[in-house]
């Protein structure tokens, strides 16, 4: 810095006459200079900020795409998981009408009862099946699916790499 300032105010020597305004002269430039610097380093540290924010954000951004992707998947999940809470609070309540209807017949206490109770009166009165879902292959064919669906994000996540 002090080689600098001793080149620019060694060309305008010639203009300042008295040693002392010489002095001054240096003195004020070295300062503006030195102010000068100070800039272009805080503007330097702000691109470098601007620059680590920037890739941060853009790495939140692709992450936040990514779990958005996963989203019409999940909310087919939970449909599917409405549609198999629907069956069994039917299949539940169903089952309690008979459960009801048995006691109410013959005021049945005891499980033996009432087991009894149905074998006698199955032959007379036609009781329908009561359809229970299969929670175990409703739950692997959602595990199949959600593989799928990992195969599919892994796919798509390795052909925009390759890009």
């Amino acid at each position: 810095l002090g080689k600098y300032s001793a080149g620019v105010c060694s060309s305008y020597g010639g203009v300042l006459e008295n040693g002392r305004e010489r002095e001054d002269a240096e003195k004020r430039i070295e300062r503006i200079v030195e102010v000068m610097l100070n800039r272009i380093d805080e503007a330097g540290a702000l691109s470098d900020t601007v620059r680590v924010e920037t890739r941060i954000l853009q790495q939140q951004v692709s992450e936040l795409v990514r779990e958005c992707q996963q989203l019409p998947q999940l909310f087919r999940l939970i449909d599917q998981l409405l549609v198999l809470t629907g069956r069994l609070r039917r299949t539940l309540g169903e089952l309690e009408e008979q459960v009801e209807v048995a006691e109410a017949a013959e005021n049945v206490v005891s499980l033996s009862s009432l087991l009894s109770y149905v074998a006698g009166t199955s032959q007379t009165q036609s009781y329908r099946h009561v359809e229970v879902p299969s929670t175990k292959e409703y739950f692997d064919e959602l595990r199949r699916e959600r593989a799928e669906m990992a195969r599919c994000l892994e796919e798509k996540q390795g052909s925009t790499l390759d890009l």
